[in-house]
């Protein structure tokens, strides 16, 4: 496929899910922002063609904008109705104040204003994520022509408009990106995590991304902790926990991601397998890899603990943007390697080996 085909698909499918969600309202919007990323990609082309490609989209967009603006006089005629003469009838009483609401007339004019108040408020939150979404789909790569599911649709649609911070509006507009791109990436349960998560948890989980292995043998992820070993031994080796701890990483800094539904703290949890002689497992920290073999003649259980992600979890960390940090790496490799390769050896045998 070539850039503007895969550009076009994008979009298309990106219109059809929205509509789906919250009518054609938007159409003349993303028609008009599909107009001038085309003359951008239109520049490979001859002037001729690119020409023709802009007058149509642009047709097109000032069809869809007249009935849009047909539908906008209409919302600013119920705006200014209920907008004049809203004041709240204030009364005294017993040194404290109250508001009178035996006047139905008056109180529908305020319920009415306060609906339409919220409902603008909403409409520029849906709108925002959406933005947000058309300008993910830089270096997109194929786009499958299943469609979203129209459970999941409503249920998003009914979540943003109660997201008003930027950063989160993000966050969400990469979310309907990736279920675009791939539809049941992610789940119901997923959206109502991210649903209930303030700013904080979400720059929270953000930064813990920085810090998480990957077992693929079992699809796990998680921060590494120190064993019971580790804990009890004295040296000069700085260790796992110490290391987070710095970078201000703790159990009591997780727990508001557990509540979140994102990630475990239960300390016997751990990821490993049984190990023949000779095999390998494999870790990976984003584009590194950490590899430890079965060195001894003998079967042998290896463990890690840490902190796992959730299925949701690992759900919108295929979102997040981790800066990986290679002293981390380090420091997590010097300490399995005192772990597998000294402390677990039993007199000259040496079990694993990091290779």
């Amino acid at each position: 496929m070539n850039e503007i085909t895969d550009l076009s698909l994008y979009i298309i499918k990106l219109i059809d899910t929205i509509s789906r969600g919250v009518g054609f309202a938007f159409k003349p919007l993303f028609t008009r922002l599909q107009t001038k990323a085309d003359v951008e990609a239109t520049k490979l082309l001859s002037s001729a063609d690119a020409e023709a490609i802009v007058t149509i989209a642009k047709a097109e967009a000032d069809a869809s904008l007249t009935k849009a603006n047909a539908d906008v006089q209409i919302i600013q005629k119920i705006s200014a109705a209920t907008s004049e003469n809203i004041h709240l009838p204030i009364y005294y009483s017993d040194g404290l104040k109250h508001i009178d609401s035996t006047d139905i007339n008056e109180l529908e004019k305020r319920a009415l204003f306060r609906l339409h108040y919220q409902e603008i408020q909403k409409e520029r939150n849906i709108e925002a994520v959406c933005v947000n979404a058309f300008n993910n789909h830089v270096e997109d790569i194929d786009v499958p022509d299943e469609p979203v599911d129209q459970d999941w649709i409503n249920r998003f649609f009914n979540y943003i408009g109660d997201i008003s911070d930027e950063d989160m509006q993000k966050l969400w507009g990469r979310l309907l990106t990736g279920e675009i791109k791939q539809p049941g990436r992610f789940s119901l349960r997923t959206l109502d995590c991210l649903r209930i998560m303030s700013k904080g948890e979400a720059l929270l989980f953000a930064k813990i991304a920085n810090y998480i292995i990957r077992f693929p043998k079992d699809d796990d992820f998680f921060i590494p902790n120190n064993s019971i070993e580790r804990l009890l031994k004295s040296d000069d080796l700085l260790d796992i926990g110490a290391f987070l701890a710095e970078e201000g990483i703790s159990f009591s800094t997780l727990l508001p991601l557990e509540e979140c539904g994102l990630i475990e703290l239960k300390p016997l949890i751990a990821a490993g397998a049984n190990t023949l002689t000779g095999e390998i497992i494999h870790f990976e920290y984003g584009n590194n890899s950490i590899d430890i073999k079965n060195v001894s003649e003998k079967e042998i259980i290896i463990q890690f603990h840490g902190s796992f992600l959730t299925t949701s979890g690992k759900e919108l960390y295929g979102i997040i943007q981790p800066v990986f940090n290679l002293e981390f790496l380090n420091c997590v490799i010097e300490n399995w390697k005192n772990e597998l390769c000294e402390n677990k050896a039993k007199k000259d045998e040496v079990l694993f080996e990091i290779v």
